[in-house]
């Protein structure tokens, strides 16, 4: 029986067992792997820890065979564990989803990426599960460019879910690649609180402005929108509740970048 016919393969010691039929393969029908003591110290071959306890993989890393084995032996030891974990993550995007309006494509994304995690990972601990599962759905989210700032959505969490939420956000962003630090969701955001959403011109002028700042300084995605929106409304004689739109943005410390916009405005204006 060839082994890439069962769909389920454990490994128990030097065997490897299909569970689908119980049937013991022989592990050299299994390309590229070698059979050898399993010794950690040695550095010539990486050692799988507790991924399969006497094999080493000497070539062909990112073999798919290899990794489709893994997993399918991750099933099989910790498929209570794991789904224990995928009800903590919808537990934490029920919070999230009780307070913000996030699309089912980005639960999806997030929820699919989570669990491939898990099975790579082993987030076996209570603490470790719930608190991947909070940074994950932020990530998926500032990546599709929803405006939920970081502000906002770690108050809806307690203190101990959001322990190491930068470091293990700088861990994804790493896995995944950074998120684009897109500002004209904020934008079309805080238009819509001010009820002119519908003005082109303010909204086409709101984002010269952000461009012309985005240039010159790295500032947060909100921040950035919320002073585009001011300087823009300035310029019209638009009042603008600063204050409370820079609550809905979660903008608050947004003085000095607005400052910094005002120069390069004004400075503009005067060159012309």
């Amino acid at each position: 029986m060839e082994w890439l016919n069962c769909k389920n393969i454990i490994v128990d010691g030097y065997e490897f067992i299909c569970a689908d039929n119980g049937e013991v393969l022989n592990p050299h029908q299994v390309p590229h792997l070698e059979i050898h003591p399993s010794d950690p110290s040695d550095k010539h071959l990486e050692y799988r820890k507790g991924l399969i306890d006497t094999y080493l993989v000497p070539r062909e890393e990112e073999d798919e065979r290899f990794y489709k084995l893994v997993k399918a032996q991750t099933r099989a030891k910790y498929g209570k564990t794991i789904d224990r974990a995928m009800r903590e993550f919808d537990k934490v995007v029920e919070v999230v989803k009780s307070r913000f309006n996030v699309p089912q494509r980005v639960v999806d994304m997030a929820k699919r990426e989570y669990r491939e995690l898990l099975m790579e990972m082993r987030l076996l601990t209570e603490r470790r599960v719930r608190r991947y599962a909070v940074v994950m759905l932020y990530y998926w989210m500032r990546r599709e460019g929803i405006p939920i700032s970081y502000r906002d959505y770690v108050r809806l969490f307690d203190r101990e879910a959001i322990t190491g939420f930068t470091e293990t956000y700088e861990e994804l962003s790493k896995r995944y690649g950074a998120p684009e630090r897109d500002y004209r969701g904020f934008l079309l955001k805080g238009l819509s609180f001010l009820g002119l959403q519908n003005s082109q011109e303010l909204y086409q002028r709101a984002i010269e402005i952000a461009e012309m700042v985005k240039q010159r300084r790295a500032t947060k995605p909100n921040i950035l929108a919320l002073v585009a929106i001011l300087l823009a409304c300035e310029e019209r004689g638009i009042r603008v509740p600063k204050t409370r739109l820079a609550e809905v943005l979660g903008a608050i410390n947004y003085y000095k970048a607005l400052k910094y916009a005002r120069s390069l405005v004004l400075g503009g204006s005067r060159r012309r």
